[in-house]
């Protein structure tokens, strides 16, 4: 497999300085690959829960079409609307997850990979799109949400 452009030595740094920008507890980073087929976590704060454990397929579903497909971030708030998007939803509200933000990281215009800010009690600064714009610029090489 050849590199991906997300897989970078600053990886850890990039992660912090993304989530202080989302004001979140926890965050998760997905690397897309086969046109957003597959991922591979890259980066998780929380790994009992989000494991760095290898490529997973990722199914057909209204998460792949708004994050891959569309390239637009997504904020989920509260149980109702995470059961309804995300395939483990009964991993995520089983850690006490309350809301996500999921940020698109572009390159080229293309979606690469995908920032998954955790939220347990805070919430997202306001507005949520300067807020994905802050988290995305946190990754230089990407030309930021769509």
């Amino acid at each position: 497999m050849t590199a991906h452009p997300l897989d970078r030595p600053d990886l850890d740094s990039q992660a912090m300085a993304a989530c202080r920008a989302a004001g979140c507890e926890h965050l998760t980073l997905l690397a897309f690959f086969n046109d957003g087929q597959q991922a591979l976590r890259l980066y998780s704060d929380m790994r009992a829960v989000f494991p760095l454990d290898g490529i997973k397929d990722i199914p057909e579903g209204p998460l792949r079409d708004l994050i891959y497909v569309q390239g637009k971030p997504q904020f989920f708030d509260g149980p109702e609307q995470i059961r309804e998007v995300f395939w483990d939803h009964e991993d995520i509200l089983g850690a006490g997850v309350q809301a996500i933000l999921n940020v698109p990281l572009l390159q080229d215009g293309n979606v690469v990979g995908s920032l998954n800010c955790i939220y347990r009690g805070s919430r997202p600064p306001t507005p949520i799109a300067e807020t994905a714009q802050a988290i995305a610029d946190c990754f230089s090489h990407t030309n930021g949400p769509a």
